[in-house]
């Protein structure tokens, strides 16, 4: 958004510090009680298409937050078999019994010490919030009133949406990605044999929050993405549907998420015109040989 005397970067700053977090932010955001169960949690990811729901006391102040990573912790951290590279789950039960539907979400609330409770007021301008993103290690926000009660949320994605509606008010919109020497990172992957269990395990190794699914045959091609969102696919209870993590990676799902990839040749502004309409939170940065090698991976943090 250019104006006349004021450079384009200040244009944009500008933007994110007149709008306030209440003209952004999602309202009517579901939450539990400090006595739902895990899988009370789960279920309200499932059924609302998120990857975390915040804790709220019984004045509506907000004590905590599930998110997938502490849902993926706990279901490694209660795994009784031990898994190679091509894991089969016993006949006898191997989770130690309960340990969703009967355990409260709060007990596990950031065991994975990632996407930690962060509230931000609904006063506050998107630049402190953006700030307090960038800076918490968290991927939202919850939105409190002057009273700390829960009003909504903020999220990368929300900050996303915005730099991307106003790319071009940046002056480095039309630099490719190599010349920013954007998104040059290590990426990790899992190749489509994989068992689905090694995936998340390998999130939880890695830090990571979502890998690059691979061709098994090549051991290269991207074909899909992966990411600690998809214990969902497991439903409320993972305990009754924990077959599905000895199945490969490539059968996990009933269609293979596809990803989200841009040449390193592509501006900026190429690449915020792939990541709005795409609503994705990752972009894998593909090279220039005849296989279109994964190079790196650019997420809604680095856009952030």
């Amino acid at each position: 958004i250019a104006m006349d005397g004021v450079s384009e970067e200040k244009a944009l700053k500008k933007v994110l510090t007149d709008l306030k977090v209440n003209d952004v932010a999602t309202t009517g955001v579901k939450y539990i009680g400090q006595d739902a169960s895990i899988s009370e949690g789960l279920q309200l990811m499932v059924d609302n298409n998120v990857s975390s729901v915040p804790i709220v006391d019984a004045d509506q102040k907000v004590v905590g937050v599930l998110d997938v990573l502490d849902v993926t912790y706990h279901l490694l951290q209660n795994t009784d078999v031990k898994y190679g590279d091509n894991p089969k789950i016993p006949k006898s039960y191997h989770f130690h019994k309960h340990k969703f539907s009967s355990v409260k979400a709060m007990d596990i609330s950031n065991i994975s010490h990632r996407n930690q409770l962060v509230t931000v007021s609904g006063d506050e301008t998107v630049a402190k919030a953006t700030v307090l993103l960038a800076t918490k290690g968290t991927h939202r926000l919850f939105v409190v009133n002057d009273k700390e009660e829960l009003t909504g949320v903020i999220s990368q994605m929300d900050i996303s949406k915005l730099f991307c509606k106003n790319i071009d008010s940046v002056s480095i919109g039309d630099k490719t990605l190599k010349e920013l020497k954007f998104g040059y990172c290590e990426v990790h992957r899992i190749l489509t044999t994989r068992p689905a269990y090694n995936g998340f395990k390998r999130l939880h190794e890695k830090n990571a929050t979502g890998l690059a699914v691979v061709d098994a045959t090549d051991g290269h091609t991207l074909v899909g993405s992966f990411s600690a969102a998809d214990i969902k696919v497991l439903g409320a209870n993972p305990e009754e549907n924990h077959k599905k993590l000895e199945v490969p990676v490539s059968e996990y799902f009933d269609e293979l998420k596809a990803a989200t990839s841009i040449s390193q040749h592509k501006t900026l502004k190429d690449l915020a015109k792939t990541l709005e309409p795409a609503g994705t939170h990752r972009a894998f940065l593909i090279g220039d040989d005849e296989h279109a090698t994964i190079i790196g991976v650019i997420s809604l943090t680095d856009i952030v």
